[in-house]
């Protein structure tokens, strides 16, 4: 693996994403495609980096020079980082109208301009058609780089107009390699390594002090211990309002807690306890609910209450 993607755990496959192939003039775009967590938006930066280096186009860039070093600040003026501000649902369209403008302007420091979309589906339709514009009448030396973990899920007609660089997810030894040291106990480890699913940004969540949090909360719904009520406020207390109200910002922080009980449900389920077959069947409800605008208060306690029925 060259300088440029050093530090990138397990991704030397992407090295291959080299911007020294891309032509030097047009909006030249590239997905990278991956599970949640798995590197993308990293890959995607290095490219950027790579792209925008003093030393010119190589992949991932020397990381030593003033413009390697601003981009990894997100400091440098050529680089846009589009991503949905938290507590939003949608990357809001004035940003994607900014990020274009700001496209068409001269480039900063002369070596033109980098924009990193990160999730591209969190665009929404509205979004994703103004990239179309831009891909249709492209800026000299101006690149785009999307990222996304469900690449499906973007309009056909932008998903033919980009290259896709597949991600890969890490195995087990890497994980319990970027673990040690940590710690975590044998047990702990292979479960946060199970749960994290071949994802190293995943596992560095898990690990941290507000992902085994959440971790202890996944194990008290699945055994169904204490109170309906009083484990919806322990999920819900203390978030805080977005710029889309107290509601999504629940809703929201509802899906997270689900995120993580699905597969720790699915390993008990692999691990013959019975009671984690109906569990995962009542998460899945439980996702649906908040899909259909259900209060996040009323989808925990309903499920607590049914897996607890069960348990």
């Amino acid at each position: 693996m060259s300088a440029g993607f050093a530090g990138l755990v397990g991704l030397a496959a992407v090295e291959g994403a080299s911007p020294t192939r891309w032509p030097a003039a047009g909006c030249t775009p590239c997905c990278s495609a991956g599970r949640a967590a798995s590197g993308k938006r990293s890959v995607a930066v290095r490219v950027a980096r790579g792209l925008l280096c003093a030393a010119g186009p190589s992949a991932g860039g020397c990381g030593r020079c003033g413009p390697c070093q601003r981009v990894d600040r997100r400091e440098h003026g050529d680089l846009h980082v589009l991503e949905r501000p938290a507590g939003k649902t949608r990357i809001p369209i004035e940003d994607v109208r900014a990020v274009i403008d700001g496209l068409g302007l001269g480039s900063v420091e002369g070596r033109g301009r980098v924009a990193v979309v990160v999730e591209a589906a969190d665009l929404g339709v509205e979004g994703q058609n103004a990239l179309l514009k831009t891909l249709e009448e492209p800026h000299e030396r101006t690149w785009l780089l999307l990222t996304s973990r469900r690449p499906e899920r973007l309009l056909e007609t932008l998903r033919s107009r980009v290259e896709r660089v597949p991600v890969p997810v890490l195995d087990d030894a890497a994980l319990h390699g970027l673990l040690a040291g940590s710690g975590a106990e044998a047990s702990q480890a292979a479960l946060l390594v199970g749960l994290a699913q071949g994802s190293a940004g995943r596992l560095q969540e898990l690990a941290g002090p507000d992902g085994l949090a959440d971790l202890g909360l996944a194990r008290t719904l699945l055994r169904g211990e204490g109170d309906p009520v009083g484990f919806a406020r322990s999920v819900l207390d203390g978030t805080e309002a977005g710029d889309e109200g107290i509601r999504q910002a629940r809703r929201l922080r509802a899906e997270r807690l689900l995120a993580l009980a699905l597969p720790l449900a699915a390993s008990e389920a692999r691990g013959g306890r019975d009671a984690a077959f109906e569990a995962v069947d009542r998460l899945l409800d439980a996702v649906r609910d908040l899909d259909l605008g259900l209060g996040a208060e009323i989808v925990l306690q309903a499920l607590h209450r049914d897996i607890a029925a069960s348990a």
